[in-house]
């Protein structure tokens, strides 16, 4: 028998993907963060680690007492999401392509060949074609579905055998870990690519040895590791609670959290 679907987990998911279309359209009116209306709308992608960990521990926790494998849990989870990974990276690439707006100083067909094959397989492309430094060019929002993949990786390896006081504990580490990362970035909006971040922590213990910052790509799965965890916590918890309009209030916190200054 099948376990019962919780629709307001998708509501929520649509919630924050419509919110976080919304950021980045007003990013071309408010390029600097701290003009922009919905200054927290990037944590949107935060959620979705939180769901993601929050249902990973729903849907195959008690799978492996029943025999589970490693081999098939990451069979069952590239089947279900690498096909959308592909079918981006086509998109990407034919409207790339026919884009009359695209900087011809920088598409070379060797390296839009090359950006085109890591695209398929979801690892960050070594070189750009856009000029944006990112680490998917052809399809931005994969640099966070691939920190999807390493949290499958994890989960499967790790997170599955972990006690509930050693899953607090790494929930509690990570939690500070993105603190400390936060405080020194001055938000958690990164992670998507190659741009340089410049660090005080770095410049303060390394003065003088002209290392001042590090690529942005590192904060990726600095900012995976606390809400994945933490939703796979929430999960095992087991304290379910009923909201009377759950999906109302829960997006109307989602939004608030998001526009909050």
């Amino acid at each position: 028998m099948s376990k019962p679907h919780y629709p307001i987990l998708d509501g929520l998911r649509g919630t924050a993907a419509i919110l976080v279309v919304a950021f980045h359209l007003l990013e071309g009116f408010f390029p600097e963060l701290p003009k922009h209306p919905m200054h927290h709308g990037y944590l949107a992608v935060d959620f979705f680690y939180l769901l993601s960990g929050f249902v990973v521990g729903y849907a195959y926790d008690d799978r492996w007492a029943k025999g589970m494998t490693i081999g098939q849990f990451f069979k069952i989870r590239v089947m279900r999401l690498h096909p959308l990974v592909i079918l981006g990276t086509v998109i990407g690439a034919i409207v790339f392509w026919f884009d009359p707006y695209k900087d011809m100083q920088v598409v070379d067909i060797g390296k839009f060949a090359i950006v085109i094959l890591f695209g398929l397989t979801l690892l960050p492309a070594p070189t750009d074609v856009r000029g944006w430094g990112e680490s998917h060019p052809l399809d931005g929002p994969c640099w966070s579905l691939m920190q999807e993949y390493l949290a499958n990786i994890l989960y499967a390896i790790i997170g599955r055998k972990l006690k509930k006081t050693a899953l607090w504990a790494l929930v509690f580490i990570s939690g500070v870990v993105l603190l400390v990362v936060s405080v020194d970035h001055g938000d958690v909006g990164t992670g998507w690519g190659y741009g340089d971040v410049q660090s005080a922590f770095i410049a303060k213990w390394f003065k003088g040895e002209g290392a001042t910052g590090y690529p942005n790509i590192f904060i990726a799965p600095v900012r995976m590791m606390f809400p994945f965890f933490a939703g796979l916590l929430l999960y095992r918890t087991g304290k379910m609670i009923r909201v009377p309009m759950a999906y109302t209030v829960c997006s109307l916190l989602l939004a608030a959290a998001f526009f909050f200054p």
